[in-house]
């Protein structure tokens, strides 16, 4: 439910990076380097709090780590349901974050830009 920070390359890079990603098959199963899944979540429960498939993946976030288990592999479907920066068209999200009828890849810098500082 994240996409990294961008310590190298560009905004504009992640963002073609991630859709890119987003493009692929939804059972195409994602693999990530670590496990910072509940602090993706917090993040995207603090900005998307009305998504309801969100909430869902919530609890069995929680449960899996309450357990001490890894929640990944994750899938495109998943992350498309989920991940805030794969959700940068949504217009609640706009909202949320005061954005309005801006462009989707203008809503993907200011996510994360809030992120680096959540």
């Amino acid at each position: 439910m994240g996409c990294g920070r961008v310590f190298e390359g560009t905004l504009d890079q992640m963002y073609n990076s991630v859709m890119k990603i987003k493009s692929l098959p939804d059972e195409t199963k994602l693999y990530c380097g670590h496990e910072y899944t509940e602090n993706n979540l917090n993040f995207c429960l603090a900005y998307d709090s009305n998504n309801e498939n969100l909430k869902l993946r919530a609890t069995e976030v929680i449960n899996l780590r309450k357990d001490n288990l890894p929640t990944l592999p994750t899938t495109v479907l998943s992350e498309k349901k989920n991940n805030i920066f794969f959700r940068c068209d949504d217009e609640g999200i706009a909202k949320q974050i005061e954005m309005t009828g801006s462009k989707p890849k203008e809503i993907f810098k200011k996510l994360r830009e809030l992120k680096d500082n959540f």
